[in-house]
């Protein structure tokens, strides 16, 4: 069984998002303004959407709390337009193994 190890940088960081009642057309309708717009998405690693339809929840890789934060002003009034709202703010924690 091969593996790769991708190493962490001390500022990689994993984040976590649950939306309160997000749809997979609220989640696709999203992805393509932020494509539209011209939104960088290079400093995301890994970028997943899990969950049951009506309760989709997010778990992103990014290379920096920095780059997080830069997307966060394109994305957060995206979502407001919308409709989406998050349960809490995102839970943000340090990558301390990533194997893919």
């Amino acid at each position: 069984m091969s593996r790769s190890l991708v190493e962490r940088t001390p500022c990689t960081i994993g984040i976590y998002i649950e939306a309160d009642g997000m749809t997979i057309e609220q989640h696709a309708e999203g992805r393509r303004r932020l494509a539209e717009a011209g939104v960088s998405e290079a400093a995301m690693k890994l970028h997943s959407v899990f969950g049951e339809e009506g309760h989709l929840m997010v778990f992103d890789i990014w290379e920096s709390q920095e780059a997080w934060e830069e997307f966060l002003t394109h994305l957060l009034p995206i979502l407001l337009d919308l409709g989406v709202t998050l349960k809490e703010p995102p839970t943000i924690m340090p990558i301390v193994d990533l194997a893919m």
